[in-house]
This record gives structure tokens, sequence and C-alpha cells, in this order.
């Protein structure tokens, strides 16, 4: 399946229907603009648009400005339907493994930094916490320990996480989606840490006003003592 338009209603092309069924490779690949068409004469299938727009790259826009250059797309040697742009910078490999900046050994396989939007960075945790209100996420409640451990006692799953099942149903989890909530997590973790280290520092000063006031009672008492056995000489 390969699917690189910016569109997100493109219907995603399934490869293997361009595949001839004799050399178990692509039939045609033809380049035109920012069009990737894909023909396989023997299955009588038509191209289909991609729209592929590059003209950000320089080494892969031509003169026009939105053209893959044809010379940058090259079957990788000694494969059957794996495809290279670029040198590395794009690959298709035969296994269904897609690689950015490396030929890929898993189904997505990335050498550099990824860059997701959609999502926010979850600081709606500390405004809440420490203002009482947030822009970010108004209906955002921080869950106390008692409350998160009933919750996950019941469902087995942190609140705010999705559980096991609703992944499956989902197809699957949004990776940014997934990073913020773990960070949620986090933030919401430090919280509770800050305000059990204030319960620990609260009970060592209590309990110092404690001993210092044992001390006092342990001396009075002895005071006492010399003093009814002064009486009694």
């Amino acid at each position: 399946i390969l699917s690189l338009s910016d569109d997100p209603t493109a219907v995603p092309i399934d490869l293997s229907t361009y595949v001839n069924n004799d050399t178990n490779e692509l039939s045609d690949i033809t380049l035109n603009a920012t069009t990737i068409e894909l023909t396989n004469p023997a299955a009588g299938a038509t191209g289909v648009d991609l729209n592929l727009t590059f003209a950000t790259d320089a080494e892969l826009a031509t003169g026009g400005g939105n053209n893959l250059a044809t010379n940058n797309l090259t079957q990788i040697a000694g494969t059957n339907r794996s495809y290279d742009i670029n040198n590395g910078n794009l690959s298709f490999i035969g296994t269904g493994n897609v690689g950015i900046g490396i030929n890929p050994v898993e189904k997505l396989h990335v050498d550099g930094n990824i860059l997701a939007t959609g999502t926010i960075t979850p600081d709606y945790v500390f405004q809440m916490y420490f203002e009482g209100q947030s822009k970010l996420k108004p209906g955002y409640k921080m869950l106390s320990l008692k409350e998160v451990e009933k919750f996950s006692s019941i469902h087995k799953h942190l609140p705010g996480v999705p559980s096991a099942k609703e992944i499956q149903n989902n197809g699957g989890i949004l990776i940014n989606r997934a990073t913020e909530i773990n960070l949620e997590k986090i933030e919401e973790l430090f919280l509770h840490t800050i305000e059990q280290e204030k319960k620990i520092e609260q009970l060592k000063s209590e309990n110092t006003k404690l001993t210092n006031e044992l001390n006092v009672l342990k001396s009075d008492i002895q005071t006492i003592k010399a003093l009814l056995a002064k009486k009694e000489e």
C-alpha cells in the first residue's frame, strides 16, 4: 500500500495490483509533474495520481519546481518491488517496509527526527494545578491517587489512557497523541510526588516539634525527681 498525498481524502494505492505476475515487479512507472502513474498493461490498470510535491527539496525538484526527477527513482538492486528515491531519502521495500533516510528493516524506519503536529503539550496539567484553570484544556481534571487507584482497579488502565480494546477497535494508536498522554501522566506523577514531598517535610517538622516537647518533658521529670529526692532528705 502506498500513499504519499497531502490530501486527507486520497485513497492509498495497493501496489500489488500493478505487479507483473511473471516478473514479480512493477510493470511501469511514469512520472509527470507532481504525479506518479503506475500502469500494468497486462492487467489493464490505469494511472493513479499521488500529487507528489517536492519543491522545497532542491535535490528532488526539477526546473519546474514541482517535478520529481525520474532519475531519482531507481529500483534497489537484487530486490523485487523495492524502489529508492534520491539515494535512500525515501525507500519502498517489497516486504512492505518504508524507510526515510535509511534502508528500512521495520514497517516504518526513520533516520532522523520526526516532527508531528495535531496535539498540544500538556501544560494544562500545571495550569490547572497552580492556577485553577486552563485555556488549553478547560475540562481537564487531575485525579487524586485514591481516584486513580479506584479507576484502574475497575478498568485495568489509567484514566485518560485508551484501553487495549479501544486501541484494537481503532486499528492502532496515534503516536503524537500517545506522546501527549504519556507526558500528561508524567506531569501528574511529578505533581503527586511534589505533594508527597510536602507531606513528608510536614511530618518531619511535626516529628521534630514532638521530639523537642518530649525532651522538655523528660527534663521536667528529671527536675521533679531531683526536687522530690531532696525533699525526702
